[in-house]
Protein backbone atom coordinates (compact mmCIF):
# COMPACT_ATOMS: atom_id res chain seq x y z
CA UNK A 1 0.00 0.00 0.00
CA UNK A 2 1.11 3.61 -0.76
CA UNK A 3 -0.11 6.68 0.35
CA UNK A 4 1.00 10.05 -0.02
CA UNK A 5 -0.74 13.47 0.74
CA UNK A 6 -0.56 16.57 -0.90
CA UNK A 7 -1.39 20.17 0.42
CA UNK A 8 -1.49 22.29 -2.45
CA UNK A 9 -2.14 26.45 -2.10
CA UNK A 10 -5.29 25.78 -1.02
CA UNK A 11 -6.82 24.17 2.33
CA UNK A 12 -7.95 21.08 0.54
CA UNK A 13 -6.24 18.00 1.11
CA UNK A 14 -5.92 15.43 -1.74
CA UNK A 15 -4.77 11.81 -0.60
CA UNK A 16 -3.11 9.54 -3.60
CA UNK A 17 -3.61 5.34 -2.69
CA UNK A 18 -1.92 2.64 -4.85
CA UNK A 19 -2.70 -0.69 -3.68
CA UNK A 20 -3.80 -3.52 -5.42
CA UNK A 21 -7.26 -4.75 -6.89
CA UNK A 22 -7.11 -8.17 -4.04
CA UNK A 23 -6.83 -5.68 -1.05
CA UNK A 24 -8.76 -3.09 -1.95
CA UNK A 25 -11.76 -4.36 0.50
CA UNK A 26 -9.43 -5.12 3.28
CA UNK A 27 -8.01 -1.39 3.49
CA UNK A 28 -9.08 0.76 5.74
CA UNK A 29 -10.23 3.20 3.42
CA UNK A 30 -13.11 6.06 3.08
CA UNK A 31 -15.53 5.84 0.31
CA UNK A 32 -14.41 8.25 -2.31
CA UNK A 33 -16.61 10.56 -5.32
CA UNK A 34 -14.65 9.35 -7.73
CA UNK A 35 -12.52 6.32 -8.63
CA UNK A 36 -10.82 5.63 -11.90
CA UNK A 37 -9.37 2.76 -13.25
CA UNK A 38 -7.22 3.52 -16.20
CA UNK A 39 -5.73 0.42 -18.75
CA UNK A 40 -5.36 -1.93 -16.23
CA UNK A 41 -8.81 -3.85 -16.42
CA UNK A 42 -7.60 -6.27 -18.94
CA UNK A 43 -4.98 -7.74 -16.38
CA UNK A 44 -7.62 -8.29 -13.81
CA UNK A 45 -8.25 -12.31 -13.63
CA UNK A 46 -11.57 -11.87 -12.76
CA UNK A 47 -13.00 -8.67 -14.20
CA UNK A 48 -16.34 -8.51 -12.50
CA UNK A 49 -15.23 -8.58 -9.33
CA UNK A 50 -12.62 -5.97 -9.74
CA UNK A 51 -15.35 -4.03 -10.52
CA UNK A 52 -17.74 -4.50 -7.96
CA UNK A 53 -14.89 -4.38 -5.26
CA UNK A 54 -14.23 -0.85 -6.67
CA UNK A 55 -18.17 0.28 -6.28
CA UNK A 56 -17.88 -1.35 -2.96
CA UNK A 57 -15.39 1.48 -2.18
CA UNK A 58 -17.69 4.84 -3.87
CA UNK A 59 -20.21 7.07 -2.04
CA UNK A 60 -23.82 6.53 -2.90
CA UNK A 61 -23.99 8.50 -6.47
CA UNK A 62 -20.39 8.05 -6.45
CA UNK A 63 -18.60 7.73 -9.97
CA UNK A 64 -16.35 4.66 -10.83
CA UNK A 65 -14.91 6.09 -14.24
CA UNK A 66 -12.83 2.57 -16.39
CA UNK A 67 -10.67 3.07 -19.51
CA UNK A 68 -9.07 0.69 -21.25
CA UNK A 69 -8.30 -1.13 -24.60
CA UNK A 70 -11.61 -2.74 -25.86
CA UNK A 71 -12.29 -5.62 -28.65
CA UNK A 72 -15.31 -4.55 -30.57
CA UNK A 73 -14.54 -5.78 -34.15
CA UNK A 74 -11.70 -7.92 -36.07
CA UNK A 75 -9.21 -4.83 -36.21
CA UNK A 76 -9.07 -4.35 -32.49
CA UNK A 77 -8.75 -8.29 -31.82
CA UNK A 78 -5.53 -7.93 -34.47
CA UNK A 79 -4.04 -4.97 -33.13
CA UNK A 80 -4.76 -6.50 -29.35
CA UNK A 81 -2.85 -9.53 -30.17
CA UNK A 82 -0.44 -7.73 -31.15
CA UNK A 83 0.22 -5.66 -27.83
CA UNK A 84 -0.42 -9.00 -26.03
CA UNK A 85 2.68 -9.61 -27.28
CA UNK A 86 4.45 -7.39 -25.35
CA UNK A 87 2.18 -6.84 -22.26
CA UNK A 88 1.54 -10.43 -21.63
CA UNK A 89 -1.81 -12.32 -20.77
CA UNK A 90 -4.90 -9.70 -20.97
CA UNK A 91 -8.39 -10.02 -21.69
CA UNK A 92 -9.72 -6.50 -23.23
CA UNK A 93 -13.45 -6.18 -22.78
CA UNK A 94 -15.74 -5.35 -25.38
CA UNK A 95 -18.35 -2.38 -24.98
CA UNK A 96 -21.32 -5.21 -24.12
CA UNK A 97 -19.25 -6.48 -21.43
CA UNK A 98 -18.23 -3.72 -20.12
CA UNK A 99 -21.52 -2.67 -19.52
CA UNK A 100 -22.36 -6.18 -18.16
CA UNK A 101 -20.21 -5.35 -15.39
CA UNK A 102 -22.19 -3.00 -13.78
CA UNK A 103 -24.45 -5.27 -11.77
CA UNK A 104 -26.57 -4.37 -9.19
CA UNK A 105 -24.63 -1.58 -7.75
CA UNK A 106 -23.92 0.58 -10.53
CA UNK A 107 -25.48 2.05 -13.90
CA UNK A 108 -23.62 2.91 -17.19
CA UNK A 109 -23.76 6.65 -17.24
CA UNK A 110 -21.94 7.23 -20.29
CA UNK A 111 -19.45 4.99 -23.06
CA UNK A 112 -17.56 6.65 -24.81
CA UNK A 113 -14.95 4.80 -27.81
CA UNK A 114 -11.91 6.64 -28.56
CA UNK A 115 -10.32 6.07 -31.42
CA UNK A 116 -8.16 8.85 -33.14
CA UNK A 117 -6.45 6.72 -35.84
CA UNK A 118 -7.83 3.63 -38.31
CA UNK A 119 -4.51 2.07 -37.04
CA UNK A 120 -5.31 2.07 -33.24
CA UNK A 121 -6.69 -0.59 -31.42
CA UNK A 122 -10.18 0.93 -29.35
CA UNK A 123 -9.96 2.25 -26.28
CA UNK A 124 -13.54 2.66 -23.93
CA UNK A 125 -13.91 4.76 -21.68
CA UNK A 126 -17.08 4.13 -19.58
CA UNK A 127 -18.63 6.07 -16.47
CA UNK A 128 -20.28 3.98 -14.02
CA UNK A 129 -22.97 5.63 -11.54
CA UNK A 130 -22.77 3.96 -7.92
CA UNK A 131 -26.76 3.12 -7.10
CA UNK A 132 -28.43 4.99 -4.07
CA UNK A 133 -29.23 2.93 -1.57
CA UNK A 134 -33.06 2.75 -1.15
Amino acid sequence: EYRESIKQNSAKNIEFICAGIDDINSLDLPKFRVITCTHSLPYYKNQSKAISDLADQLEENGILIVACGSMNGIWDKIALSLIKITTGLAHYPGIESLKNMSGQKLSVVDIRKIKEKWFVPSIVAVAYKKESIV
